[in-house]
């Protein structure tokens, strides 16, 4: 449903099934995926945008290796760039707060693992 409100231009159809939880990722039969589809539509693009994972912000998801920030960019979306952009410095944000505090707990064990060894020498 989403890929037919994709490529047909209905905006409102689009936004509500991406409210609904529809993945704007998921290829169809030819393999595109709806933000494929909709390139061309500036409505039905901005109504998909909510629904790309921010994991995703930075992928070369659209034709030509563009990413969604280059399509709104491109398109003079300057609301859509700033907010794209807003929530990409937050994700990646994020995931450095992740890594490191992967890193620390890995520290930890290993100076656990090491006091753990003396104790036993």
């Amino acid at each position: 449903a989403l890929h037919w409100a994709s490529a047909g231009g209905h905006a409102a159809v689009a936004k509500e099934l991406v409210a609904r939880g529809s993945s704007v990722l998921a290829a169809d039969s030819a393999g595109k995926s709806s933000l494929q589809l909709a390139e061309a539509n500036a409505a039905v693009m901005l109504a998909l945008l909510p629904g790309v994972p921010a994991d995703q912000l930075s992928a070369k998801l659209l034709s030509g290796s563009r990413t969604v920030l280059h399509w709104a960019c491109e398109k003079g979306q300057a609301a859509a760039a700033g907010l794209l952009a807003a929530t990409l410095e937050r994700a990646s944000t994020r995931s450095v707060t992740d890594e490191l505090r992967r890193q620390l707990a890995a520290s930890e064990a290993r100076a656990e693992a090491i006091e753990s060894a003396r104790q036993e020498a």
